[in-house]
Formats: structure tokens, C-alpha cells, sequence
């Protein structure tokens, strides 16, 4: 991810993107072909086996963030991607708040911001509150603050996800649509 290589670099974060997977591990297809003995692969032993895994990924992804160069949009676009489920373990929270920070610039950082409405909006009934409010303040605390930001998120993004604009109460019900918050910003 770090590589001049644009192919190395892609590479890097398809295997980032696979390491942070939260769900569908098992395969369908059978792994007895070939001349040699295969089997699905590593399976953790314990719930502290799944934690130190996916720490291990969130480091490098906070090291690359933290260390002062410019952050690779790349690495954010796997990490966003991977974000909602990631949430969903709790032990986690720490670790996808710093990063979430660490790829804040003094605009925000939209597409995260999404993201987190996403989360929000398809998995805050199913939340503890506490984990609900952490997850409300951190969307907060990303949240665009300048032109830039805005523009990103209302004009350039090109995930064409609005449910992270929705509003919802504190039920997770959806107050009002993003959609339709979308298209009353472009009306004005």
C-alpha cells in the first residue's frame, strides 16, 4: 500500500479488504483437489483470537493514517467499506474511533460519515444505547464542517449510498429520508 507500484498497490488493498471481512468465511467449494492436502484455512480459537486479528489490520491501517504523509485514499476506501461490520464487535470501538479521527482533515471526513449512517440506520435496533451513542458522537465528530466537505459528500461521492443522510430518532426510526434530503439541497 505504501509501494510506487500501482499493481502492488492494489493488491495490498484487496488482501487489507479480505483480512477485515467480518462475514461469509466459509466456502461452498471443497478443498480436496490437487496432489496436495488443502484445507479452508485458519480458524481462530477464540473470541481473543478474532479481536487480536482484526487489531492487528486496524494498527497498520492507524500507523499508515498517523504517520504524517498523506493518507492513501485507497486504504480509507477499505476501511469504510468494512466499517459497519467492524462496529459490530465492540471490543473494537477504540480502535475504529482513532481511525475514523486520524482520517479526519479539518473538513471532515464524508465519506466515513456515511458510513457510519449506514451503520446507524440498518443496525442501531439491534445496538446496546451505549454502543448507539458512542457510534452517534464518532458520526458527529466526522461529520463535514466546511464547503469541501459538503461538496464532497452531496456532489462527488460516488457510493450513491443517501442512507447515511437519513435522520433517525432515537428508536432508529427514520425521521426523514436522505434522498429526499438530497434532492431538496439541490433545489436551493
Amino acid at each position: 500500500m505504501v509501494s510506487k507500484n500501482e499493481s502492488e498497490r492494489e493488491l495490498g488493498y484487496e488482501l487489507l479488504g479480505k483480512s477485515l471481512n467480518t462475514s461469509h468465511f466459509l466456502s461452498s467449494n471443497n478443498c480436496d483437489f490437487g496432489a496436495k492436502a488443502r484445507d479452508s484455512g485458519y480458524k481462530p480459537k477464540s473470541h481473543n483470537d478474532v479481536i487480536s486479528w482484526y487489531r492487528e489490520y486496524l494498527l497498520l491501517i492507524n500507523n499508515l493514517a498517523s504517520s504524517g504523509n498523506v493518507i492513501d485514499e485507497g486504504v480509507k476506501d477499505v476501511f469504510v467499506s468494512h466499517i459497519r461490520g467492524l462496529w459490530k464487535i465492540a471490543e473494537l470501538h477504540d480502535d475504529l474511533e482513532a481511525i475514523s479521527k486520524n482520517f479526519c482533515s479539518n473538513g471532515g471526513w464524508p465519506r466515513g460519515w456515511l458510513a457510519l449512517g449506514d451503520t446507524l440506520r440498518f443496525d442501531s435496533k439491534t445496538m446496546a444505547k451505549e454502543h448507539k451513542n458512542r457510534l452517534k458522537m464518532l458520526r458527529a465528530n466526522i461529520a463535514p464542517q466546511d464547503l469541501d466537505g459538503l461538496m464532497e459528500l452531496y456532489v462527488f461521492s460516488d457510493n450513491h449510498s443517501y442512507f447515511g443522510l437519513d435522520e433517525l430518532d432515537e428508536e432508529g426510526e427514520t425521521v426523514k429520508r436522505g434522498m429526499k434530503k438530497l434532492k431538496n439541497s439541490q433545489k436551493n
